[in-house]
């Protein structure tokens, strides 16, 4: 009887040692939080555009006095699903529907990232087709036009350097007491010779900073806990001042180019 009793109360001390390590691994468990996704806009600047026009002299190129525009043209974009440079209906997949400028025939397909509508990274590096619908009067090539996007095409070209954020330091603070703050200093690496950085105060109950770290070339938009503001960054030359809608120097760049004189634009 003594035996039995014993190996009862071993079951039972052995049963509380497992539900407690049970507890202890449910105590301990790893919780693993998804982030968000997060795109890199200088990656994503790919756009597909052209002109829809008659090609009176049947030279491929678009002639201006020559050929005709056709505006209000419905065209598509496609992806080239299954990368054989064939259009497949029905298996290469419509991306975005568009309208031609009624007024220049042009019309074009580009992420958020890059003036356009499509989401972002939609233009990856790849081949796609752009088919436009037939319209009174007009009826476009039979076969949509096929279309390479490579990673250089992604990345752009680079025209202008704004600010490298390599050489010249400078912060601003904004907190309740001090709820917008300005700084501009002489940059000489900048675009336009001048920086002009404010931290604007919305909320809260420690500070914003905005600063640009040159040791590491970052620009560094920080806060405290729970706290709300905006920053700003300007570029229009030379004048030790932030400037405000119209007081901005419209001409303060000294007429340097940020599209290469139209030609990436």
């Amino acid at each position: 009887m003594a035996g039995l009793l014993q190996r009862i109360l071993t079951s039972l001390s052995s049963n509380k040692r497992t539900k407690e390590l049970l507890r202890a691994k449910k105590r301990r468990s790893l919780r693993i939080e998804s982030l968000e996704d997060r795109s890199v806009m200088a990656l994503d600047l790919a756009v597909i555009a052209g002109t829809s026009f008659v090609d009176t002299n049947a030279n491929n190129v678009f002639d201006t006095g020559t050929d005709t525009i056709v505006p209000g043209a419905t065209v598509q974009l496609f992806r080239d699903t299954n990368t054989n440079s064939v259009f497949d209906s029905g298996t290469d997949v419509l991306l975005a529907t568009t309208v031609t400028n009624g007024t220049t025939g042009l019309y074009s397909f580009a992420s958020t990232n890059a003036g356009g509508t499509l989401a972002a990274n939609t233009l990856t590096s790849g081949t796609y087709f752009v088919r436009q619908l037939p319209i009174a009067s007009f009826n476009p090539p039979t076969s949509p036009t096929l279309v390479t996007v490579t990673n250089g095409n992604r990345s752009g070209t680079s025209v202008q350097v704004i600010d490298p954020f390599d050489t010249t330091a400078q912060a601003v603070t904004a907190n309740s007491g001090a709820t917008s703050v300005d700084s501009s200093v002489l940059a000489p690496e900048v675009v336009g010779g001048e920086r002009d950085i404010r931290a604007v105060f919305a909320s809260g109950s420690q500070n914003l900073e905005l600063a640009i770290i040159p040791g590491i070339s970052t620009l560094a938009f920080t806060s405290g806990l729970n706290v709300l503001g905006s920053a700003r960054l300007q570029y229009d030359g030379i004048d030790n001042t932030i400037a405000n809608g119209a007081n901005l120097d419209a001409t303060g760049l000294g007429g340097i180019s940020l599209n290469n004189s139209n030609a990436n634009a």
